[in-house]
């Protein structure tokens, strides 16, 4: 696979912020095909913020088309996932997480579906 990857991440007027690229040529070498299941172009962007014990964020995954196996093209895609932290003390958190919060649907491989919107809720400890 050949190919060129860029990444970022800077923190902006007290915003965390993200971003990735990849442009890549996966090519079979033996037989001069497309491998199978790889997106050519994929990208990702992140942006978080605090809030005094709070934590915002949310990110945004896209991805070209690809080939699957039978000549098949799988359809690219594009999910928003948001998350939410609440720091209760320096070890005890609470945590939230919305994926794919448009409901996208979309496969990864044919004929199995991904998993459509789904909200999670974490209670955590972290040691000293």
């Amino acid at each position: 696979v050949q190919g060129i990857e860029a990444s970022w991440r800077a923190s902006l007027w007290g915003t965390d912020v993200g971003a990735s690229v990849t442009f890549q040529n996966p090519l079979d070498e033996t037989n001069n095909t497309q491998l199978l299941r790889r997106a050519r172009r994929h990208a990702s962007f992140d942006v978080g913020r605090n809030f005094g014990n709070w934590r915002f964020g949310g990110e945004w995954l896209v991805s070209s088309a690809r080939l699957d196996s039978g000549s098949r093209t799988l359809g690219g895609y594009g999910i928003v996932n948001l998350n939410a932290r609440y720091n209760i003390d320096k070890q005890w958190f609470v945590a939230a997480r919305v994926e794919n919060l448009f409901d996208k649907n979309y496969q990864l491989a044919y004929p199995y579906n991904t998993q459509g919107r789904a909200g999670f809720i974490t209670l955590g400890w972290r040691q000293k």
